[in-house]
């Protein structure tokens, strides 16, 4: 008999607890990212940075662009970004003394590792509501922007080699998901979720980065 690709994947949940940004130094001596917030792709709002000596800071970049500064102190720099891909962007803090890096989450966020032909999926939804993790082995030729979804659908779901991987409702804290790949595999998986957030007065979906591994 011959297995499917879905029936090759064992699935287990384990809930993931603290997850956060871990900085990058280089440059200044003094100028140290501590905290850099999570926030939505789609509506980033304001944005905190934390650290010492910020009070240095001149410019803010996200991927190489400057971004508004609309407060700054010696503990914490706010900015204000425009809407972002999800997923991670580099963070940079420029100053007299050199950059800072790090990096900023915009949700909802999807990232794989994988290690003993296990691997490891981390949904960060951001916000509550329901969520749709999928996969497939194929990508599309190009992305596909759907009416009234934000970011692009980057999975071929047409696709025969595609399926929904798990589903369910997050209080928008990150979650992990692992399970096992048959011994000695190596084709790509490709995954991204789909996210649905509900508020009094709006109401809208969003696709995460995509994600392939390995």
């Amino acid at each position: 008999m011959k297995l499917s690709t879905a029936s090759l994947i064992v699935l287990c949940w384990t809930p993931l607890v603290g997850a956060q940004n871990k900085p990058k130094m280089v440059g200044g001596p003094t100028i140290q990212i501590t905290d850099v917030e999570t926030t939505m792709a789609y509506e980033p709002g304001g944005v905190a940075i934390r650290g010492t000596d910020l009070g240095l800071v001149r410019q803010v970049r996200i991927n190489g662009v400057s971004v508004p500064i609309i407060r700054r102190t010696e503990m914490l720099v706010e900015i204000e970004p425009q809407p972002q891909d999800p997923g991670f962007a580099k963070l940079e803090l420029v100053s007299p003394l050199g950059i800072a890096e790090s990096k900023i989450e915009f949700t909802p966020s999807l990232q794989v590792s994988l290690a003993n032909d296990t691997l490891r999926l981390t949904q960060h939804g951001g916000e509550p509501g329901p969520y749709w993790i999928r996969y497939s082995l194929d990508l599309r030729p190009a992305p596909n922007f759907v009416p009234g979804i934000y970011y692009a659908e980057m999975l071929n779901m047409t696709s025969r080699r595609s399926g929904l991987l798990a589903r369910g409702f997050s209080d928008g804290s990150p979650i992990s998901l692992s399970f096992r790949l048959p011994p000695g595999s190596t084709f790509p998986i490709h995954f991204q979720s789909l996210c649905l957030y509900e508020e009094p007065t709006e109401r809208y979906w969003s696709f995460s980065n995509a994600f392939t591994q390995p």
